[in-house]
């Protein structure tokens, strides 16, 4: 890249699978989905219940 042969987006887009082999890994291996969902379920539980009380209202930055 600092050479000029290779310009950023080309970079980006060389990079993407390693960016996406993770979420790849989780759709194929059972044990390690069930574990991302453990950790997961419960947070996406507790946004939904704070966005009810909040009445859907996303959070103000």
């Amino acid at each position: 890249m600092e050479s000029g042969r290779l310009d950023g987006e080309q970079l980006e887009h060389c990079r993407q699978p390693e960016r996406e082999a993770p979420a790849h890994e989780l759709r194929r291996d059972e044990r390690k989905r069930r574990q991302a969902e453990r950790v997961w379920g419960p947070l996406s539980d507790e946004v939904a219940q704070l966005r009810k009380w909040k009445g859907g209202k996303p959070w103000p930055l």
